[in-house]
């Protein structure tokens, strides 16, 4: 059986590694109910983040263009990206990598698959007038750019208001990949830290063996 890589196990780790002490339980809760494969509540964020991409591909999907002046930009958008590519939502990708003697299954699922490039849809509440430092520090680009071999990936990011529940703005991040080469090398030395972690954390190790890469 391969050994299953995601972003957010990845993610999910790096986060309990560096979230401040006051998160440190919450974050392992989190983590651990990954891990069994046990669903919970997501928050408010995450909740209009899941409401607002369920609207996004019904409207792209459709002929209508509802909604807010904001948002019928983005459908838009998305509209004209279907006039010239062959648009996916929600595709599914993996590949297979072998680690010395270990097969690893590198998996993830792509917002906006485009063909020629990859987007992926990011919602959130913090403004900032540039997101590139907290996205392109990220694991999510590199794994995918290398499971697809597609060299340029997207962030669009749609910053809400906290209080208004509104969409304030928008924001695109482009990454191009150096090469596959670089990707992989990337790719292996998260591996190589994910499994230090699972080392100095046996409990959670075993249920990644037991229960997440049961897929």
């Amino acid at each position: 059986m391969s050994r299953l890589i995601t972003t957010s196990l990845q993610s999910s780790i790096d986060w309990y590694k560096i979230c401040p002490d006051s998160w440190k339980a919450r974050a392992h809760k989190d983590l651990k109910n990954m891990l069994e494969r046990v669903w919970s509540e997501p928050g408010e964020a995450a909740q209009l983040g899941i409401k607002f991409e369920k609207c996004l591909y019904r409207e792209i999907a459709s002929n209508n263009n509802t909604g807010s002046e904001k948002f019928q930009a983005i459908v838009k958008r998305y509209k004209k990206y279907k006039e010239v590519y062959p648009l996916e939502i929600q595709k599914k990708i993996k590949r297979f990598i072998t680690l010395g003697d270990v097969e690893y299954c590198l998996y993830g699922k792509l917002d906006i698959y485009c063909g020629d490039f990859i987007e992926d849809v990011k919602t959130t509440s913090k403004l900032m007038d540039d997101y590139s430092k907290k996205y392109l520090k990220g694991f999510q680009h590199h794994l995918y750019c290398y499971i697809t071999e597609i060299p340029i990936f997207r962030y669009f990011i749609v910053a809400f208001n906290e209080h208004t529940k509104q969409i304030h703005s928008t924001q695109e991040i482009e990454y191009k990949s150096p090469s596959m080469e670089v990707e992989r090398d990337i790719i292996e030395d998260e591996i190589k830290n994910i499994f230090v972690f699972f080392n100095n954390n046996p409990e959670l190790g075993h249920l990644y063996n037991d229960k997440y890469c049961l897929y």
